[in-house]
């Protein structure tokens, strides 16, 4: 299962680098965008809908966290990349994957993004359980719709 990725840091320096261990090391992510800030960054996760984002918390103009602040609910995994460690119990009360100070070792990344394949694949199988519960509570009821899954979303059929 191919996990789809933003990478947020104002730095493109950084991106890059976390952009190079993620192909060296973690084959199942596809960087599917990059922002240089949180509005672009938004934008961006609106549209593309990410399992996953890379998120750099000090930002100009806005931080991550101001940025996060604009979901109601937070749809995606996050893994901090940071210069500061300032930000760790904040981070955990987003319910952050993990925390990764700058420079990033490529283990602690290998680990982090072992972590969140896990939390993605886990809320995967509720939600599909969910789908055949719901299913399977209204076989025989006229307005009865079957989930198929795709690739991105599912897809309902009359029956």
């Amino acid at each position: 299962m191919k996990i789809t990725t933003l990478l947020i840091d104002d730095e493109d320096k950084n991106r890059q680098v976390i952009k190079l261990k993620l192909e060296k090391n973690c084959p199942d992510i596809n960087i599917i965008g990059e922002a240089a800030s949180a509005p672009e960054a938004y934008k961006l996760i609106i549209e593309k809908k990410p399992d996953l984002i890379f998120l750099d918390i000090s930002m100009p103009g806005e931080s991550g966290f101001e940025m996060l602040q604009r979901f109601d609910t937070i749809p995606f995994e996050i893994i901090f990349v940071t210069g500061y460690n300032d930000y760790a119990l904040d981070a955990l009360k987003v319910s952050a994957v993990d925390y990764l100070l700058k420079p990033v070792l490529d283990i602690d990344l290998i680990n982090a993004v072992n972590k969140a394949k896990s939390k993605i694949f886990n809320k995967d199988k509720a939600h599909r359980y969910e789908i055949l519960q719901h299913n399977l509570d209204n076989i025989g009821k006229q307005d009865t719709k079957l989930a198929i899954p795709g690739t991105q979303v599912y897809d309902f059929v009359q029956i």
